[in-house]
């Protein structure tokens, strides 16, 4: 609906009243300015359903209630605005709903649950070369040095069984070839350490410079 000043004004001039002590003459009211509002406002109560009336003066509010109500807000989408539903805990789980949204606990709580098998949960670069010292390390505390070639990795967290997996890989500034790292060596794995070695392809034991452990699993 358009604007409809005073007759004689300006297209956005306001009314004012007359005021006989200024001199300040009143404002003309067009017919338009009366009518346009009125047939906006009876149009507005017509489409809701409603009938107009000449007593009830609540019936444009009613009419904006009504109208809201039967329209409803669209659900969301990609490229529309609107109502988005939050998912489950079970939905989220399963992973297949494209329409819900997940809140940030969900979010933070299905990202620890991924983690928990696929992720490397400790890891080792330590030099196994007489007093075995460590370079860096993951969730490692300690390594037992046994013997030759025999350590012992400590978890600083423990695994939550013992079948976790795990891969030894050894190297050395002087010997070229033919060393490789086992996992496990003389002793099953438990929850809290892993035996590894380093042999010679002659299934000999040697000490060498550089040992890496990585090991996978639940915890």
């Amino acid at each position: 609906m358009k604007y409809n000043p005073p007759v004689g004004g300006a297209a956005d001039d306001p009314y004012v009243d007359e005021d006989p002590g200024t001199g300040t003459a009143g404002s003309i009211v067009s017919g338009a300015a009366i009518e346009h509002v009125q047939r906006e406002i009876v149009d507005t109560i017509t489409q809701a359903g409603l009938t107009p009336s000449e007593v009830d003066l609540t019936q444009l509010y009613g009419a904006i209630v009504a109208i809201v109500a039967s329209n409803g807000v669209a659900d969301a989408s990609e490229t529309v605005k609107g109502i988005v539903e939050r998912a489950t805990d079970a939905e989220v789980t399963t992973g297949t709903d494209t329409a819900r949204y997940m809140s940030v606990k969900q979010i933070v709580d299905a990202i620890a649950a991924a983690a928990t098998v696929e992720q490397l949960k400790a890891w080792v670069n330590f030099n196994g070369i007489g007093t075995v010292a460590i370079r860096d390390s993951y969730n490692v505390s300690s390594i037992t040095d046994n013997g030759t070639a025999d350590y012992t990795v400590n978890f600083t967290t423990s695994f939550a069984n013992a079948n976790y997996v795990g891969n030894v890989t050894t190297g050395s500034d002087t010997i070229l070839s033919n060393v490789y790292g086992l996992f496990p060596v003389k002793a099953s794995p438990t929850v809290s350490a892993a035996r590894i070695g380093v042999n010679t392809s002659n299934n000999v034991a040697i000490d060498t410079e550089y040992v890496f452990a990585t090991f996978f699993g639940d915890q």
